[in-house]
């Protein structure tokens, strides 16, 4: 009967010392575990959870080189929308400049006019000399207007 006994708590004692992990869908029994199995799962997290910052890190990259190219492409729009107004503006900058171009050409037609009208209030003597008599008043037209004393006389 001892050997029953001992059998019985030898079968006592390992059931107790049996504890089950259950983890990933598979369950193992902790004294299938080695030391070295469990160092090994650990890194495998520890790499894993490194990986997992990693990408979190290039995602958080990937998302602000994402926020500059949609700034870039609303500036490239933006230039867009300008460089069609380009020729409008144009047309008005040409139309400013015909009518300042016509403008001058109006105000070299005025001075012509001017310079031309100034060459009528001047008297040209077809001889040297002196004015002896004014013999015309403001306003008369085709007539002997003075009387010239030449000035060098012949006697």
């Amino acid at each position: 009967m001892p050997k029953k006994a001992t059998q019985t708590s030898l079968v006592t004692r390992s059931s107790s010392r049996r504890k089950i992990f259950r983890g990933n869908n598979t369950t193992i029994a902790k004294e299938d575990i080695s030391r070295q199995q469990y160092d090994q799962a650990l890194a495998a997290a520890k790499a894993n959870r490194a990986a997992v910052v990693s990408a979190t890190a290039a995602v958080q990259s990937y998302e602000q080189a994402l926020h500059q190219a949609e700034g870039k492409l609303l500036q490239a729009k933006a230039d867009l929308r300008s460089a069609q107004t380009a020729p409008q503006q144009v047309s008005v900058v040409r139309a400013k400049a015909d009518a300042a171009n016509a403008q001058v050409d109006q105000r070299k037609a005025q001075l012509d006019q001017t310079e031309l009208d100034l060459s009528y209030t001047m008297i040209r003597s077809p001889v040297n000399g002196i004015v002896g008599r004014k013999t015309a008043e403001v306003g008369q037209n085709g007539q002997e207007l003075v009387d010239v004393v030449p000035s060098t006389m012949s006697g």
